[in-house]
């Protein structure tokens, strides 16, 4: 008897929690249905753009999310509003033991919904309850492509090997360096035109560095012709010794790079690079991902050998490799010369490089799913799960994803292989940074030869002061010294 009444007890007292649960889920649901849902995201192009500041409410943004969103709350009926996450986090563990981001907004209270491409993983679904995956993902590593230079013939294609600010600063040192000359051979009084006053030389060999001729003489050297005949004073010779040292430097790294630029039209300086392996097993390309995000946990905490050694020279990276965001992640292999690669999720690479063409993307390793979030044991998540099923088996979903992630223009190639699926590079233009020292130092010989001339001028009147004048006669007729 006492046994059946214990069953009893316990039947009666498990009806009345599953009644009061089920009141306090009707409640809550009635309660989203009266109320304006509060869902935090992250601006994270093409899921969510700001296209409009100047708008209230929801009008400020379009993306694949915006039309996610506006497709669930038409089905449940309900309002809801959107707002930017404050610290532009997705949500990750921080060293006090709170969460960030999104995740700390749903914990918090302080938001219904997360709406953005959040990673489901282990650690976050125990904080927090996420939806079915709207979308599957995985890492690719964004890499810049190597530059090329015009198949079709070109008539210019023997400047080439210098960049544009190069040949203008070799021009100025052209000129710079033949007006020094002719200033200095005129001053000098060792030169020949100094030499020819004195009459201890011909007027025709007093013409050697006139203003055309020194001009000649540089132009001369700089075509390795030689002159027929050389200054004479060390400031004058300084000066061209320095311009010798400057020719051989110029002319040997332009003819090398001339004849890679004419002849080789495939010169691997880069190593093969297809995947996040290939990545890992290089020290030329520097990689990294974004600061506080999935990635970088993923790489943190991995224990396969080839991703923890990656994750620790990730940490160890001076500067840092990692960057604020997506965006700035795709600037910086933008920039990067090829020398950096971006580890990221897949959708946000393939995104970029259909609308950057000077990019491409590995394949695919490490999948991961995005799904919406919610706090604990919240019941929004069942009714949306519903509508996530309905929208991917009518075709909305696809249709969603082909609106913002395929380009409506002409789609750029993805890969940096060829045929034979080896990666190529061409010779690399030669910049002025690459040259400056040879420009400092003919600054310096040019520099130097100036006072060399002032001291030249003041040691040839101390030991020669100069001479009188030869008085004149009234008849107009020189008075001059008999000789014997």
């Amino acid at each position: 008897m006492g046994s059946h009444l214990y069953y009893l007890v316990t039947i009666c007292a498990l009806f009345i929690c599953k009644c009061i649960a089920a009141e306090n889920e009707g409640n809550v649901r009635l309660r989203r249905q009266t109320s304006t849902i509060k869902i935090t995201t992250i601006e994270e192009e093409p899921y969510l753009m700001v296209v409009n500041e100047n708008a209230t409410g929801n009008a400020r943004f379009e993306g694949y999310m915006v039309d996610l969103l506006q497709k669930i709350a038409y089905q449940l009926g309900v309002d809801y509003e959107l707002e930017l996450v404050p610290d532009g986090k997705y949500g990750s563990l921080t060293a006090q033991g709170d969460w960030s981001g999104m995740v700390g907004q749903l914990i918090n209270g302080e938001a219904d919904m997360a709406a953005a491409p959040l990673i489901i993983s282990y650690l976050r679904m125990k904080h927090v309850d996420f939806s079915q995956p709207f979308m599957q993902s995985g890492l690719s590593v964004l890499m810049k492509k190597p530059t090329s230079p015009r198949e079709r013939a070109d008539l210019f294609a023997i400047l080439y090997p210098f960049s544009y600010e190069v040949w203008f600063l070799i021009i100025v040192a052209f000129v710079v360096v033949g007006f020094m000359h002719y200033v200095l051979s005129r001053f000098s009084p060792y030169e020949w035109r100094a030499l020819a006053e004195r009459n201890e030389v011909t007027s025709t060999e007093g013409q050697y560095f006139n203003c055309m001729n020194s001009f000649w003489f540089v132009f001369s050297t700089l075509t390795l012709q030689g002159y027929h005949n050389s200054p004479r004073s060390i400031a004058t010779r300084l000066l061209s010794g320095v311009w010798f040292f400057f020719i051989i430097v110029i002319l040997f790294a332009y003819l090398s790079n001339l004849a890679s630029w004419l002849t080789v039209r495939q010169v691997m300086t880069l190593p093969t690079i297809l995947s996040i392996r290939d990545l890992g097993t290089q020290s030329k390309v520097s990689y990294g991902a974004v600061v506080a995000g999935s990635t970088q946990a993923y790489f943190q905490h991995s224990k396969y050998d080839i991703y923890e050694r990656m994750g620790d020279t990730m940490e160890s990276s001076v500067p840092s490799v990692y960057v604020d965001d997506v965006a700035s992640g795709i600037e910086r292999v933008e920039n990067s010369d090829g020398l950096y690669a971006f580890i990221g999720e897949s959708p946000f690479l393939d995104h970029a490089v259909e609308r950057k063409c000077g990019l491409y993307v590995t394949s695919e390793t490490v999948m991961f799913s995005y799904g919406l979030a919610f706090p604990l044991n919240d019941p929004l998540r069942d009714d949306v799960n519903t509508v996530l099923m309905e929208l991917r088996e009518d075709g909305t979903m696809q249709m969603l994803k082909d609106r913002w992630f395929r380009s409506q223009g002409p789609v750029c190639d993805k890969t940096a292989t060829g045929e034979d699926g080896v990666q190529s590079s061409y010779p690399r233009t030669i910049h002025l940074q690459d040259l400056s020292g040879v420009f400092i130092i003919l600054l310096i010989g040019i520099a130097l030869s100036i006072p060399l001339i002032l001291c030249e001028w003041v040691m040839y009147n101390s030991k020669n002061p100069p001479k009188e004048k030869v008085e004149k006669s009234e008849s107009g007729a020189q008075t001059e010294t008999s000789k014997l």
